[in-house]
């Protein structure tokens, strides 16, 4: 199997159904198209990077075909774009009702942040509620 990721394809990425789940900023971010063999399966992305205490972090996004979904590729695709944007942390937030993300997220390595960093992202309009925000830390 050969990940790639290749430059976004706007076209692509509009064919989603679900494209509202994501906002995509080209503007405030980087984001690319997922290949597996060649074959176009997703979209994966971050707003961002942001750079603090050593880290180059970014607010990661992804969308993937519902066919790839369950295939134990979302760490594989993670770690291909930390590398090469050169990143090494990502956060993701989840609405607290997709649980299989959540687990898939968790999987991986990703922690949920602390409850007070949490509160203090909801008042300042930087997470909505009803959502979580998860971390993970690559070495």
């Amino acid at each position: 199997m050969k990940l790639t990721l290749i430059d976004f394809d706007n076209k692509f990425y509009n064919s989603f159904d679900d494209k509202n789940e994501i906002k995509v900023s080209l503007t405030k971010g980087n984001y690319y198209t997922i290949l597996i063999d060649g074959v176009k399966i997703g979209i994966v992305g971050y707003i961002g990077p942001f750079e603090r205490r050593n880290l180059k972090s970014g607010l990661v996004q992804i969308l993937i075909k519902d066919e790839f979904r369950r295939k134990n590729l979302l760490g594989k695709i993670y770690k291909k774009l930390v590398f090469q944007d050169h990143m090494n942390c990502l956060f993701a937030s989840i609405k607290e009702n997709n649980i299989i993300s959540i687990k898939a997220h968790k999987k991986i390595g990703f922690r949920k942040i602390n409850y007070k960093l949490e509160n203090q992202l909801i008042k300042s309009n930087k997470l909505r509620t009803g959502w979580v925000r998860l971390i993970k830390i690559y070495k």
